[in-house]
């Protein structure tokens, strides 16, 4: 998933597939969601394809451009990107001038995750941040294992999310004790919350927000 692949490779055909299924089923609003290395991905696609989207989730992913390349990839999985914050908002910026529009975004890590270091999440935040615009002045609510801080826009409504849990490893965060929270498997981790839901309902306008 190479920084400069904008219209070659997975990127675009990615892109023509969303693209493909908008014409099918006469979608005006597209949400996309990864985990692990499809975080990743979502973390290329939003950042290179901004307009397509309407809202965005990473779990455990990278953040832009740590994936360009496998090695690359590795060490940032192990070890977090080795660029500054300053560093990953300048190298966007710098490939998508003059973009004010970004999706709602929300980013998922966990501080016991050995396979992908939770620092990626943070200087993921942090690289959203800047690129939004968004005050640093944050919303925080704790609840019994895990964490949610989000960020507003100047209208007043969520534009940026993190949430960070407490005891889980490498996986999709699920809770089989409420309604529609998902079942546990292979990589379908019990937890407090359910990344599925709570995504779904931060992505609605504030309007529909109970």
């Amino acid at each position: 998933m190479g920084c400069s692949s904008r219209h070659i490779s997975e990127n675009l055909s990615l892109k023509n597939m969303i693209l493909t299924m908008q014409e099918l089923t006469q979608s005006n609003e597209v949400y996309i969601m990864g985990v692990s290395a499809g975080g990743a991905m979502v973390s290329n696609l939003v950042i290179n394809y901004p307009n397509l989207f309407t809202g965005a989730a990473i779990i455990a992913g990278l953040p832009y451009p740590c994936a360009n390349s496998l090695i690359k990839a590795i060490s940032c999985m192990r070890n977090g990107p080795n660029k500054s914050v300053a560093d990953l908002i300048d190298f966007v910026k710098q490939q998508n001038q003059q973009q004010s529009y970004w999706p709602k975004l929300s980013i998922w890590s966990s501080e016991k995750d050995q396979t992908v270091n939770p620092k990626n999440s943070e200087k993921m935040t942090q690289q959203w941040l800047g690129l939004m615009e968004l005050s640093p002045q944050s919303r925080v609510q704790r609840h019994n294992g895990y964490q949610v801080t989000q960020w507003y826009n100047a209208a007043g409504n969520s534009q940026l999310q993190w949430v960070q849990l407490d005891e889980l490893t490498h996986g999709l965060p699920v809770n089989p004790t409420i309604k529609n929270g998902g079942s546990e498997g292979d990589y379908l981790l019990k937890a407090p919350v359910s990344a599925v839901m709570n995504i779904i309902h931060f992505w609605l306008p504030e309007t529909q927000k109970t």
